[in-house]
């Protein structure tokens, strides 16, 4: 298959590892959250620590039937996929962004749907995504329902633990300066 497409070469790596290398960084802690379920990988010098990765049941399909939830509550009912990935945000403060869409129509945006009907969706932009710290709103049950900014302190715990080895410089020969 490498000769019919030409490829010269093919790098393997650990998802996580390569998003943060996109960052140009060697040491950080990477939130991966797919459809079904979400990582934290925390990262020394390019190599995941592996005994402090930590994996949470919640997700984007989570997501994506809560926020489908929401609308139907309202009347609607069609598939929110692209509506969550275009519009939904997550909200730095939620209780002033709740406050903000309660008083005013600044979070208001409109979607409009394949049949050419619009909709507007306020305080769903930022509900849905708060779903991830706060598991309670869905109304799914979880087997361990923690929200994200504990796996996040759990996971640098677990790297605290460990002693981490700090590389030496060296020479381009491999000898210690």
């Amino acid at each position: 298959m490498f000769e019919t497409f030409n490829t010269p070469c093919l790098f393997v790596g650990m998802q996580a590892v390569l998003s943060l290398y996109s960052s140009g960084q060697l040491t950080g802690l990477m939130m991966e959250s797919g459809d079904g379920v979400t990582h934290a990988v925390p990262i020394v010098e390019g190599s995941p620590q592996t005994d402090a990765i930590l994996r949470v049941d919640l997700a984007g399909r989570d997501l994506t039937e809560y926020l489908m939830k929401m609308i139907n509550e309202r009347g609607y009912s069609f598939t929110t996929e692209d509506m969550k990935e275009k519009l939904c945000y997550v909200a730095l403060d939620f209780a002033a962004e709740s406050s903000k869409a309660a008083s005013s129509s600044d979070v208001v945006q409109s979607y409009k749907l394949p049949d050419g009907q619009v909709i507007d969706l306020g305080s769903e932009r930022f509900s849905c995504p708060e779903a991830l710290f706060q598991p309670s709103l869905l109304a799914v049950h979880l087997q361990n329902p923690v929200d994200l900014s504990n796996v996040l302190a759990a996971c640098c715990c677990f790297c605290s633990l460990f002693s981490f080895h700090t590389p030496q410089p060296v020479e381009a020969d491999g000898r210690p300066l």
